[in-house]
């Protein structure tokens, strides 16, 4: 379980996640929802501890996030992060992406050689094979797509192991239909890996069908807390609601009331 109290998280002076009050269960699919600068990227990224809260407490199955460094790679092996970017190495191999999920549990040395045991190998090739990528395994990822590259992203953070997985924008860069398989593979996937799936989306058509809750964040504030179904037009209309003359904020409204 995931429980966060009073949370807040201030860059340089500015507050980018104000009282933040959250309880998450074990095996929800969460969509956080909300226009650019709503604060959903740095909620995610404080769940692993890639940012550290300013105040409030924030704790994953009663544990605090440590602030040791070897305490917290030690933590960060039970909850897997899927990057906007993909964050992959272009010029290593499908494989040897993989296989950077098991760095936590390789020694510094074997990791700068890539000697990995062939129980990692194995786990790696797993993986691959479950979401679909496994022929191009010896492939260097910049020759692949945008689609397979997620995939490979995918693939990289289960090789932790995880029981928690954190998706920034997993279908930002992808087209609609690249964008329905990936989301149905992370469906998939939570189900058999019973993961806990919480993800980052600017597409509500996406969160609604695919998301069992939706929380939805405008100026670092918690709007909407509900199951996806029961989400109302007029709370979308206050949650993209940002400026009155923002017409490409406008337009992203339109859109998605014209998705219901």
């Amino acid at each position: 379980m995931i429980n966060i109290q009073t949370l807040k998280k201030n860059f340089n002076n500015e507050t980018v996640l104000k009282d933040i009050n959250l309880t998450i269960s074990n095996g929800e699919i969460i969509a956080l929802l909300g226009p650019s600068g709503a604060g959903k990227s740095t909620l995610l990224r404080c769940l692993n501890g890639f940012e550290r809260p300013t105040s409030g407490v924030l704790t994953i199955n009663g544990q605090p996030i440590p602030t040791q460094p070897k305490s917290l790679q030690a933590f960060r092996k039970n909850i897997g992060f899927i990057f906007q970017n993909f964050n992959l190495v272009n010029r290593m191999t499908v494989l040897d992406n993989a296989l950077c999920g098991r760095l936590a549990y390789t020694s510094t040395v074997k990791s700068f050689f890539k000697i990995f045991s062939k129980e990692d190998r194995e786990l790696a090739e797993y993986y691959l094979n479950k979401v679909g990528i496994y022929e191009y395994r010896h492939k260097r990822v910049d020759q692949l797509s945008g689609g397979q590259r997620q995939r490979v992203a995918i693939a990289r953070s289960l090789i932790q192991q995880p029981t928690i997985l954190l998706a920034d924008e997993p279908v930002a860069s992808l087209d609609p239909k690249t964008a329905h398989s990936i989301m149905n593979l992370l469906q998939r996937l939570k189900e058999e890996e019973n993961l806990t799936l919480i993800m980052t989306l600017h597409h509500v058509e996406l969160a609604k069908e695919y998301a069992q809750r939706i929380i939805g964040l405008n100026h670092g504030v918690i709007k909407i807390d509900a199951l996806s179904q029961l989400i109302s037009v007029e709370q979308l209309y206050k949650l993209y609601e940002q400026h009155e003359n923002n017409s490409e904020q406008e337009m992203k409204v339109g859109e998605l009331i014209a998705s219901y």
